[in-house]
Parts: structure tokens; sequence; C-alpha cells
């Protein structure tokens, strides 16, 4: 009986992990791999590149990765692995990186997580939004909804066209009005599954994400 041959395909930063990952648990010489790249380049949405006058290396596509979620622990193995820690820029709050901002009609505007002030184009605080949901009825479950539908069912239309919208283009470059809630909002679902008030655990989470944030700033 031959060898197994591992098929990868797509050269993206998905397929060079899932590789990797494969001969860290597979002895040298036990297998085969070939992973399959239609595109020059390899890396997929990871576009570096260095500006040869200043020696400075710019990212044009995906440039963070958050502490806080559910690969974040896979992900910071395999850095401590490739011995990458030294790589790492840690964003500290108050910098320029840890600013951030909705374009809408040709403005940038500035964007606040939790705030009882009342920023533009919002009409109401983000606060006050939380806390009028704390208090509401849970809306009815469905099998799945779209990431708009959800959002404006459990927050409201202007966190949805707003923020939604601009969350899921930032992540997905896809529609939120076509995107489903259960697959790009895995958790903000379960939370709604297992019977967590939604506002609630939002509230949580972005208090886990400042801390841990907090803890890379000594």
């Amino acid at each position: 009986m031959g060898i197994p041959h591992y098929l990868v395909v797509g050269g993206g930063l998905s397929g060079l992990v899932t590789s990797y990952l494969i001969s860290l648990i597979r002895p040298p010489g036990s297998y085969r791999l070939t992973v399959l790249e239609s595109n020059n380049r390899w890396g997929g949405w990871i576009q570096s590149f260095k500006n040869v006058d200043t020696g400075s290396i710019y990212e044009g596509g995906p440039h963070s990765a958050r502490a806080q979620s559910a690969t974040s622990g896979l992900l910071m193995r395999i850095v401590r692995s490739l011995d990458l820690e030294n790589s790492l820029v840690w964003m500290r709050k108050g910098t320029d990186g840890g600013k951030q901002f909705l374009f809408i009609n040709e403005q940038l505007l500035p964007m606040s997580a939790f705030t009882f002030s009342t920023l533009k184009p919002f009409t109401r605080s983000n606060c006050s939004l939380v806390i009028r949901r704390l208090f509401s009825r849970r809306p009815p479950f469905k099998t799945d909804w779209t990431v708009d539908e959800f959002l404006r069912s459990r927050f409201d239309s202007e966190f949805a066209e707003y923020f939604g919208s601009a969350m899921m283009r930032g992540i997905f470059a896809g529609d939120s009005r076509n995107l489903s809630a259960r697959a790009c909002l895995p958790s903000l679902v379960k939370s709604e599954e297992t019977d967590l008030i939604l506002s609630w655990d939002f509230c949580v989470r972005k208090s886990v994400d400042l801390q841990i944030v907090q803890l890379h700033q000594i």
C-alpha cells in the first residue's frame, strides 16, 4: 500500500496553514503533499510588498487578527511554532491603528462601540440601544437569517445598516443582506440558542477583547 497523498486546493492563507499542520502531524517521508494554486503567487488575500526606498513592508490585504476569536489560539500556536512572535505588532489603545471609522457620504466618521454620546450617523447612543435591548422581548427565532435581518431584529436598523454592513464588507467583502448570520456570526447566533441575552453577550465579548488588548500595553 502506497503512502497517503494529500491534495490541498488553494495556496491562500488557509491552504498554506493546512499544509503546514499536515507537515507537523505526519513524520517526514510518510506522505505526499500537493498544493494547487491557480494564481502566479501564494498567499491569497495576503498581499505584502516591500518599499524599496524605505525597506518598510506594507500589506494590501488583511493586516490584523483579533486576539479574542474562535481561531486565535490556533493562530498563536502557529506563530510560536514558526518563531514569529517578535514580528507581531500589538495594537495599542490611543494609537492611530486603534481608531475605528465609518466611511459614509464621503466622510470618515469616528466609531465607538460603547458610549453614552450620540455620534453621527446614529440618532441614538450605542449604550442606550444595548440597555433598551436588555429589557426588550426576544425576537422570534429562525433556523437562519441573513446578517442584516439578524442585526435589525436584535439591535436596530441603524446598527445593521451602518455597523453591520461595514463589518461584513470589511471581513468577508460581501453584502450583509446576502450573507448567512449562522455562518458569519456563529457566536452571536449560538447565544440566542443557549438563551443568553444577545445584547449582554455582545457587551461581555467586547469587554474581554478590550482586556486582552490592555494586557499587551504593558
